[in-house]
């Protein structure tokens, strides 16, 4: 039902090295007792309604990774020691598929959540469309890692916004569609989630 684009990484020296913090060492180590499981997966899901430019939308995601950090980090052990690997590019994860019912979407809104991330190879965001009768649903997935509830609300609003103005022109988007004002767009808030400790 979906594709997914392969990960790429610029060939040659291509991160910054920092030692990881006391909370991220933390979190590393607490994923590894989930074997898998996503207990520190953070989705949000955001429904669009009408007519989607995915390829809009897959850029202004893109500029997210291009513009924070956090989103291009990973995290690799080494002698014990666990580091902070900033890539200094990284192309997003992106995947796309077509609901044709009720079901496809629990469906995949299920699957998304439980799309496992590697912490060492990276990349620890993701995002993904689903075209669906009524418009799209928009999932952006990383690891608690790197972010939480407020930095992942952040994340939603600037990608809505960039999206809702892309292409600067007096009809929003280069091929006059009006992105000013997508239907169904709202500043969501800063979702909440529980975690075991």
């Amino acid at each position: 039902m979906a594709s997914h684009d392969p990960i790429e990484r610029p060939a040659g020296p291509s991160f910054s090295a920092f030692r990881a913090s006391g909370a991220q060492q933390r979190m590393y180590f607490l994923q590894q007792l989930e074997e898998g499981r996503p207990t520190y997966h953070m989705p949000v899901f955001y429904g669009l309604e009408g007519p989607v430019d995915e390829t809009a939308l897959r850029a202004c995601a893109q500029g997210l990774v291009d513009r924070h950090e956090a989103l291009r980090t990973r995290f690799v052990l080494r002698d014990g020691e666990l580091w902070q690997h900033i890539d200094t590019e990284a192309a997003l994860v992106w995947s796309s598929a077509v609901a044709h019912g009720a079901g496809d979407v629990e469906e995949w809104m299920a699957a998304e959540h439980h799309r496992p991330f590697d912490l060492e190879s990276g990349p620890l965001f993701r995002a993904a469309l689903l075209h669906t009768p009524e418009g799209a649903v928009l999932a952006l997935a990383m690891h608690h890692i790197v972010a939480d509830g407020w930095s992942v609300g952040i994340l939603v609003r600037e990608l809505l916004t960039a999206y809702a103005h892309y292409g600067d022109g007096p009809d929003g988007g280069p091929d006059g569609t009006d992105r000013r004002r997508p239907a169904g767009f709202a500043a969501p808030e800063a979702p909440e989630y529980q975690y075991a400790d």
